[in-house]
């Protein structure tokens, strides 16, 4: 039996919410951590499968190394009778899922769910488990959501200093451009001695190539303007700690697709199941530099510790590799990208 035959992820639709109040469920079991999984939830009804509710979530932390992929096989393993199974994805900060089986969701719609629960069904509940899920409903609205007494204490605070709050909006210095116009100064400074060409700067990120890249062939893309690069180095800071990728955006199909296979084998990852359909990513390093250190630091200290850290990755066989056997690559790309 194929999984899709063992385990059914539906959309969130497959069962609505009057039958749902219908069900006779005989008991629930909630299972923390199993195979890493944050919430694994079996619904026993008194006729017919469990229902089986898959729930990772995510808080400060981001996805990695197709987690949601493996938990999903995982369940998949475990129940093999045709249960109906939903696979959530929750998150605080509106972050999708790299698996399409998740269904994404968030804090709001569990408060909703539960004050809901709790008009409906809070004069027949005991008072203890009613107070547990009040506690944990305030809980959600503090730390989760918008709409709490310290937003509504801001948003009076700014009502009563609107123009002064403004200006000093107004004037306050972007961390983040400020630290890729930094390294970015210092990257085009010193591009002879990275071996490097400067390409495109934007708030947040820097491209650049490594010189074996700047040839006729890796050219005519479209991803990063008409005419340009289709692959290029990128330092991040979109991301909680600063990372280096190499990206490819809008190649010649075939040209994409021999990249993909590439990255089946080291110094690339795939880190999707299968190949995106305009930005390839074979190759990450992820520093040890949280981007939200970088606010204390004036702009010259942001751009030699970024820098640093930069060539310190340049030098890495792993990357020095990588740029060798895509050199080789865009040998055999044609000239212009498809459009």
């Amino acid at each position: 039996m194929n999984e899709a035959a063992r385990l059914d992820p539906r959309p969130i639709g497959w069962i609505s919410p009057i039958k749902a109040d219908a069900l006779a469920i005989e008991f629930v079991e909630v299972h923390r951590e199993w195979s890493n999984i944050d919430l694994l939830v079996e619904i026993h009804l008194n006729q017919g499968p469990e229902m089986v509710l898959c729930i990772e979530n995510k808080v400060d932390s981001s996805q990695h190394g197709n987690q949601l992929r493996r938990y999903r096989e995982a369940v998949a393993k475990r129940y093999d009778s045709g249960q109906r199974c939903s696979c959530l994805f929750l998150t605080k900060n509106d972050e999708p899922p790299e698996d399409d089986e998740f269904i994404p969701t968030s804090y709001d719609l569990v408060a909703q769910a539960l004050g809901e629960c709790l008009e409906a069904k809070g004069a027949s509940l005991a008072p203890d488990p009613t107070q547990l899920m009040r506690h944990y409903l305030d809980l959600i609205r503090d730390d989760f959501m918008s709409d709490n007494e310290n937003a509504r204490l801001a948003q009076e605070i700014y009502r009563m200093h609107r123009h002064a709050l403004d200006f000093i909006f107004e004037n306050k210095t972007d961390v983040m451009r400020q630290a890729s116009d930094a390294l970015d100064s210092l990257v085009r400074s010193e591009a002879h001695i990275l071996g490097v060409v400067p390409y495109t700067l934007g708030k947040g990120y820097i491209r650049f190539l490594p010189k074996e890249w700047a040839i006729p062939s890796n050219s005519g893309g479209a991803a990063w303007g008409e005419g340009g690069r289709f692959l290029v180095c990128e330092v991040t800071l979109w991301t909680k700690k600063v990372e280096l990728h190499i990206v490819s955006g809008r190649a010649p199909e075939s040209w994409a697709d021999e990249l993909w296979e590439l990255a089946k084998h080291a110094p690339f990852k795939q880190e999707w199941k299968k190949r995106p359909a305009v930005y390839v990513k074979p190759y990450k390093a992820v520093s040890s530099i949280a981007v939200e250190s970088l606010t204390n630091l004036a702009s010259e200290d942001m751009g030699a510790k970024l820098c640093d850290w930069l060539k310190a990755e340049l030098s890495k066989p792993s990357f020095k590799n990588a740029v060798e056997i895509l050199a080789a690559l865009l040998e055999k790309a044609p000239v212009a990208a498809a459009p």
